[in-house]
């Protein structure tokens, strides 16, 4: 699930223009079954971001939603920093959930950014189960037995990625192809992006883009399953910016 802002600027960055935020959260379940005896919760996290932005300071929070609705924590309460045009995959955190903890569905979240402004927090998460409780009758949670582990997002962990230069059309892999190809386009900023197929009859047969796409490199599956054999043109248009065409073979 990609978390993203709705309103505002933030620092500069106008949300409105993106069609999904400049900075997404993506929270991962591996472990999501717990025994009555109790154990951990596994998840993986990771942050992409599309702007050329350093802060320093945010907050990671996690937080679990009981079977009752109701909602406990924060569990871990971290501080991070953002780098430019991150893209970090965090893997292996976990949440304890003791033992006396009612059995039933439950939902782990996590939370990351400007934590005290909504605007400005990303949140993403997942459900778990846990199957069955070791005590019956009233039961008092006390954080100490929710214990969390992992290190979340730090400068050292961080892989930045340069953003592109220039716009480009790389070539089409695999080609010769059977029945599928695909073929990714290069965006240094924000752009309308078309990317349509011919036929040697100069017939369209496949779109493969056609709207605003955020900057970064985008790629795109031809699927030719219904297709005859032959020589196929895949094109890319940016308007202004690029008009290639690659010519690709379907061989059956």
């Amino acid at each position: 699930i990609d978390s993203s802002y709705d309103i505002g600027t933030w620092y500069g960055y106008s949300l409105r223009d993106w069609t999904e935020g400049p900075v997404t959260l993506t929270l991962t379940g591996t472990t999501t079954t717990v025994p009555s005896t109790g154990g951990d919760v596994v998840y993986d996290v990771s942050v992409v971001s599309t702007i050329g932005l350093a802060l320093q300071g945010l907050g990671y929070e996690t937080y679990v939603t009981l079977p009752n609705s109701q909602v406990f924590g924060p569990l871990m309460s971290l501080n991070w920093n953002l780098v430019p045009f991150m893209n970090v995959t965090v893997v292996g955190m976990s949440q304890y959930i003791p033992d006396y903890a009612p059995e039933g569905d439950y939902y782990f979240e996590g939370r990351a950014g400007f934590l005290n402004i909504p605007a400005y927090t990303l949140t993403d998460g997942f459900p778990f189960t846990k199957i069955g409780a070791a005590a019956d009758g009233e039961i008092v949670f006390n954080p100490e037995d929710w214990v969390a582990s992992g290190s979340f997002i730090t400068g050292d962990n961080a892989d930045v990625v340069e953003m592109p230069t220039q716009f480009e059309m790389q070539t089409a892999y695999p080609n010769p192809f059977n029945p599928t190809t695909s073929v990714a386009i290069v965006l240094p900023s924000a752009s309308d992006l078309t990317v349509s197929v011919f036929n040697v009859m100069g017939q369209q047969v496949a779109t493969l883009a056609n709207g605003r796409y955020n900057a970064g490199q985008h790629s795109f599956v031809f699927n030719a399953a219904n297709l005859s054999s032959g020589l196929y043109f895949i094109q890319a248009q940016v308007p202004g910016e690029l008009n290639a065409i690659q010519k690709v073979t379907l061989m059956k």
